[in-house]
């Protein structure tokens, strides 16, 4: 089949135009529909920031002095109801029907105590884990910060350091840059420090020795199942991780 070029040549350029009465009456259609004078508006009352009262942290204290708050870091496929269900079980942390766990949204939860013993308890069972991936869990407190909570103790060992300078002072110093010390066991060469795990998890380090020499040391966190190798971000593994193409 043939077409003549007359029907395959485009309309002419008076066609196609649009008068200006027809351009306005679509611009207020789009206004009425939502449009951008819609969106503008939505954009300035998101600006606008709802100031929360004060209230009486004193009086809720009490409320909350059985209270754990948790958070997951990796947020893909991890169901929090299924983690609040499965936590208190006898083969895991052994307090259930003596516990209550909420979701709170935002990868935290909540969990409160019937007693002080069952929530010491768990708290010594740190550092926890839910399909294999790390998540914070503290004592409550008052707070308002979307990052609490976001440390984890992790027994620390430590490869690399000579054993003649195995004592206490050596340590304590090795775990000042890892976060928060709290305990060390000098004699195996292993330090407890709660560690802030909205940072790269460290896995080595530059030591410098008294007569000036510079050594490295290596860390294994015991408890720790899975972690980004390329940037040591717990939040997720190297499939998604952004720093790769």
């Amino acid at each position: 089949f043939s077409l003549s070029l007359s029907l395959l040549r485009p309309p002419s350029s008076k066609l196609l135009s649009l008068s200006e009465p027809y351009i306005m009456s679509l611009s207020s259609m789009i206004v009425r529909k939502g449009g951008p004078s819609t969106v503008r508006r939505k954009l300035d009352s998101e600006d606008e920031i709802i100031r929360i009262p004060d209230c009486d942290l004193d009086a809720v204290a009490d409320r909350f002095r059985l209270t754990l708050i948790g958070r997951v870091f990796n947020l893909q496929g991890r169901s929090i109801d299924a983690l609040i269900h499965l936590l208190p079980r006898n083969r895991i942390w052994n307090v259930e029907g003596r516990v209550r766990g909420i979701n709170l949204g935002n990868g935290r939860f909540q969990f409160d105590f019937d007693n002080e013993a069952d929530l010491l308890s768990v708290l010594n069972k740190r550092p926890c884990h839910f399909n294999q991936w790390s998540f914070a869990l503290e004592r409550w407190k008052p707070f308002t910060s979307e990052s609490f909570p976001n440390t984890i103790p992790f027994w620390i060992s430590v490869t690399g350091v000579p054993v003649h300078f195995w004592n206490d002072q050596t340590f304590i110093a090795i775990s000042k840059p890892l976060g928060t010390w709290v305990s060390l066991d000098s004699k195996r060469a292993r330090i407890q420090v709660s560690v802030n795990v909205d940072m790269p998890i460290q896995f080595e380090r530059r030591i410098e020795f008294p007569n000036g020499d510079i050594g490295r040391v290596s860390f294994s966190y015991e408890g720790l199942h899975r972690s980004c190798y390329t940037c040591h971000m717990i939040s997720h593994d190297e499939n998604v991780c952004p720093q790769l193409t």
